[in-house]
């Protein structure tokens, strides 16, 4: 039995639940689980097709509650911060994602933008080309989630147009790592196992939406990053004491 799979399979059904019960949270526990198994190089681009069941599964089931205007102007950015990203990425040493990533999680947690956004308007166009480049050169964007997280966008809404949002950042970071030499086909067990349990964790999770905690949740969702981080840093101090 490939392992790897059975792994790559139990982690995204949780992310895909904790997305749809909490909205945000579960790509953390997505790219927590591939960087389990496989090196930056690799679990960065498999985190667009590991997470497609769960955003279609969100996008079907918060449908009526998207918000339009921030999911087109988001994905007008994202065509941009997408082609710059991508170069970035192949151009990048294991270690150099290693360090970016945890250090892009550690600010994102502690240092959310509504700190320093305040009352201002949301750049919603520029968000996208951000976001969509630091998601693709560094496998996790994080710049939306952390921008609408604390808005007054109702939680079905934010769940529903992330899911939009993220599943278009998706397909285009796809295109463009496969355009680059990528080579999915090796991963097609594992991105079908994610592909069915996505689907079941978002159907879970939405049913038990309104019956947990959010202060729990917040606490939870912050250590697991922080954890993520840290053992990222971990990872690259390692190698670099052994190199």
């Amino acid at each position: 039995m490939d392992w790897s799979i059975v792994i790559v399979g139990v982690g995204c059904f949780v992310a895909a639940f904790v997305n749809a019960a909490f909205a945000t949270g579960g790509v953390f526990i997505v790219l927590a689980t591939l960087t389990a198994i496989f090196p930056p190089s690799v679990a960065i681009p498999l985190m667009g097709p590991a997470s497609a069941g769960s955003l279609v599964g969100r996008i079907w089931l918060f449908w009526q509650d998207i918000n339009w205007r921030i999911s087109v102007l988001f994905s007008l950015g994202a065509t941009v911060g997408v082609v710059a990203g991508v170069s970035v990425f192949f151009a990048m040493p294991e270690n150099a994602l290693r360090v970016g990533l945890a250090v892009l999680l550690l600010f994102m947690i502690w240092f959310p933008p509504s700190l320093w956004l305040g009352e201002r308007r949301i750049p919603i166009l520029g968000v996208g080309v951000v976001h969509v480049f630091i998601a693709t050169s560094l496998g996790l964007g994080g710049l939306l989630q952390a921008v609408l997280i604390n808005t007054r966008i109702t939680k079905a809404a934010l769940t529903g147009t992330l899911a939009l949002c993220m599943l278009v950042a998706d397909g285009l970071k796809i295109f463009g790592y496969g355009a680059l030499g990528f080579d999915y086909r090796a991963y097609i067990p594992h991105i079908i196992v994610a592909t069915l349990v996505g689907f079941a964790g978002a159907w879970a999770g939405k049913r038990v939406a309104h019956r947990i905690s959010e202060q729990v949740f917040r606490i939870v969702f912050k250590t697991i990053v922080t954890l993520l981080a840290l053992r990222l840093l971990g990872q690259a101090l390692t190698s670099w004491m052994s190199a």
